[in-house]
């Protein structure tokens, strides 16, 4: 009773303060921007907010689980990529893209405004699955609290995220997710102090990094590597919500700070994931990875903390939802609707209408209930290989050509398409995602000597 309570009250205020903050958003730029009036640091917690879901908890705990301390390794090129992007993408976000709202306005920026919808479509069913990925994973917590079966939690659990996000926009997701980050670092230290004291302390750890030091002799690690080497790159990484975020900084200063900040706590963060699936694996051996998060749930929390490590959950993944979910709608909206809209009223008003279409939209796609990890990074491939390849490339000054872009796009999706058909299932674990992004700067690269080769002066894109 005690964790329904818990869990009731954080549903209850991340609604109140939601709808609170959605008051007097009547334009575009604050359903999408939030007005760029956010401070440093509400900027800051909103995109950490935003990088962190459900793959980063419930997933991660079973991955590790799973593979063990290779897959930590693996994911650790971001940190390496924060520390250039701070140093060399934040100074990218200039004048030049003063005024927009999201990654296809900057698509359209280098490579037109066909491009634009191009990416515009791409985000959109990104965005879905992303979300998607985030309400199986609520679905998942709030049908074990309160006994509701998976259909009944998931429509819940989305129908709480649509109402503000379709109510206030950017402004009270911001300022909602603010709330929830504020939660998570309250609550998962006492998670993972708690499981480490109930596991035999910090021996368990000591154990298991002995035991780990032979990752040279896992079986998939080549595939691992290859990860490694791919989130070393920010093409994985702009996703997005990411973007619409770094678009909300009023000067590259603040995304300079975000990026630094996101080192630290990334890393706090994944120590403590690490320990809480270790602690978990000593208190359940003979549990699967993939059912590991649910004897937690069932057996390794008592009253109380049950329900705090359910809010952690409901957190990353509200937070994540919240953001993918706007992002989709910015860009769908913004950059192909646009035009058939007269006012800017009719535009705000269809921005609400995708809110609610695209919550249906990934509503289905949690109803599949795929691997909520996987299913992150597929639509982290799929954006990052066909869109923020070109779009990074024109952001740092080394574009070529729309020929370039289109190259790009295509030959990512022939390969993930193939790629599918060959396996004969949706998804291919991270050789996928990889592989992807390499053809995507492969085909990139080569439209880009071609066209300087074949084409006149005029027709480049400069």
């Amino acid at each position: 009773m005690l964790d329904k309570c818990i869990v009731a009250l954080y549903l209850l205020l991340t609604m109140i303060v939601g709808l609170y903050f959605s008051r007097n958003v009547r334009t575009v730029r604050n359903f999408s921007i939030a007005n760029k009036e956010c401070s440093t640091p509400v900027l800051i917690i909103a995109f950490l907010a935003a990088s962190f879901g459900a793959g980063s908890t419930v997933g991660d705990i079973a991955k590790i689980a799973s593979e063990g301390l290779i897959f930590v390794f693996s994911i650790s090129g971001f940190l390496i990529f924060c520390l250039y992007a701070a140093k060399y993408i934040a100074p990218c976000f200039d004048n030049r893209f003063r005024g927009m709202f999201s990654a296809g306005d900057i698509v359209g920026y280098f490579y037109g405004q066909n491009a634009s919808r191009i990416a515009a479509f791409i985000g959109f069913c990104t965005g879905a699955i992303a979300v998607g990925a985030q309400i199986t994973a609520i679905g998942h917590i709030c049908g074990f609290l309160f006994l509701l079966e998976y259909k009944f939690a998931i429509i819940i659990s989305t129908t709480i995220v649509v109402i503000y996000s379709t109510l206030g926009g950017m402004r009270s997701i911001a300022i909602t997710d603010t709330f929830k980050f504020c939660v998570l670092a309250l609550t998962v230290p006492c998670m993972v102090y708690y499981m480490m004291h109930k596991a035999g302390g910090w021996e368990v750890f000591e154990e298991n990094i002995a035991f780990e030091t032979s990752l040279l002799k896992h079986p998939k690690l080549t595939e691992y590597i290859l990860l490694f080497i791919v989130t070393l790159s920010p093409f994985l990484w702009f996703s997005p919500p990411v973007v619409q975020r770094l678009l909300m900084a009023s000067r590259s200063s603040q995304i300079t700070q975000i990026y630094l900040v996101e080192i630290l706590v990334r890393v706090v963060v994944m120590l403590l994931i690490t320990l809480m699936a270790i602690s978990a694996i000593r208190l359940f051996p003979d549990v699967a990875p993939t059912k590991l998060v649910a004897k937690i749930l069932e057996q390794g929390l008592s009253q109380g903390m049950r329900g705090l490590f359910i809010i952690c959950m409901l957190s990353a993944s509200m937070s994540s939802s919240d953001a993918s979910l706007n992002a989709a709608v910015v860009m769908i909206t913004h950059n192909v609707f646009k035009a058939f809209c007269k006012h800017e009223k009719q535009e705000l008003l269809l921005m609400r209408f995708m809110t609610v279409s695209i919550g249906i939209c990934a509503l289905f796609i949690a109803a599949l209930e795929i691997d909520i990890v996987e299913m992150a990074i597929t639509a982290s491939a799929l954006w990052g290989a066909a869109v923020a390849v070109p779009m990074l490339f024109g952001m740092l000054r080394l574009h070529s050509s729309k020929l370039a872009f289109y190259c790009s796009v295509v030959c990512s999706f022939l390969w993930y398409t193939l790629n599918v058909s060959y396996k004969g299932a949706f998804l291919q674990g991270f050789w996928l995602p990889s592989t992807t992004v390499f053809i995507s700067v492969a085909a990139f690269i080569s439209g880009g000597i071609f066209c300087k080769l074949r084409l006149p002066a005029h027709a480049r894109l400069s």
